[in-house]
This record gives C-alpha cells, structure tokens and sequence, in this order.
C-alpha cells in the first residue's frame, strides 16, 4: 500500500478487526458463547441458494454482507488506489473469512457470501471514486472519509461496548 494516510490505515486495521469479529465470531464475548457456533462443516456452492431460509430472512442477510464490506471498499481503494486491486483483496478476504469459518468449524463455507461481500468491497471501491468526482484533491477526501470513519467507528465501538457490558 503506497499511501502515507497512517490514520486511514490505523481505521482501517480497527475496522478489519470488527470484521473478524462480525464474522468468525459472529459477535461473540467468551470462549463459551464461540463453542456455541462449532458445528458440522457445511458447503454451498449454488449462489443464493438457502435450503432452510425463508426470502427474507435470506434477502436481509445478501444486503448484509454488501452493507458490511462496503468500508471495507472504500478504505482499500483509498489505500491501493485502484478499484481492481480492491475487488481483487475484497475476494481474497471474503474468501479467507469463508476459509477459516471451515477449519475452525464455525460457520460454513457459503459462495453467496464470498459474491456479495466481494460486491461490497466493489461498492465501496466505487464510493470511493465517486466522492473522488466531488472532492477531487486526494487529500481532503481521504480526510473527510477519515472524519465520517471515525464518528462510526466510535459509534460501533460504544455499541460494542455496552454490548460487552450487558452481556457480563
């Protein structure tokens, strides 16, 4: 990663974090709480194809996984500066979080998931350019989506702070 923004990058290993938390986790506040998610390995390889959802529950859960990768998108592509490089760690993290949900068998391995966070991560590649055609000099866009990142961030951290609270 070439670029010098050390706050962006420090945004974005918090935030990677929350991902890893969010998803192999999946939230999860002890040891306990994660044995409760082990399991059989599963596999899906058909694209949105859930054999015990309902369309809603399964539409909401598509939205989802865009929604969270989002960031991740924009902060990749403010960090590589280039949306192909983006798609292409948007995969490779979407497929290592898929990945490591079989070895620790705690999720499944779900190739709707790997499509929609990978569109995620192009979303917000393409978010990225697009406050880039509004704010054209680098460095004030990535200050202000530094701003934005922070006041979210802090909000999901006290989120997951009295989560944590109310859950001891």
């Amino acid at each position: 990663m070439r670029s010098k923004n050390i706050y962006g990058k420090i945004i974005f290993i918090i935030y990677s974090l929350l991902l890893v938390w969010l998803i192999l986790f999946k939230m999860a506040f002890s040891l306990e709480d994660i044995e409760l998610f082990k399991g059989a390995v599963e596999f899906n390889l058909i694209p949105f194809y859930y054999d015990n959802e309902t369309g809603r529950t399964h539409m909401r859960e598509v939205v989802m996984n865009v929604i969270v990768f989002v960031p991740f998108g924009v902060y990749l592509n403010m960090l590589v500066n280039s949306l192909k490089k983006t798609i292409l760690f948007g995969f490779a993290a979407s497929l290592g979080f898929e990945l490591m949900q079989l070895v620790l068998a705690i999720g499944s391995f779900d190739i709707t998931d790997l499509l929609t966070n990978t569109t995620g991560a192009l979303v917000g590649g393409a978010v990225y350019l697009l406050i880039g055609k509004i704010v054209r000099d680098k460095s004030k866009r990535d200050k202000l989506i530094n701003v934005l990142a922070t006041v979210m961030l802090s909000a999901t951290m006290v989120l997951a702070a009295l989560l944590i609270v109310a859950n001891s």
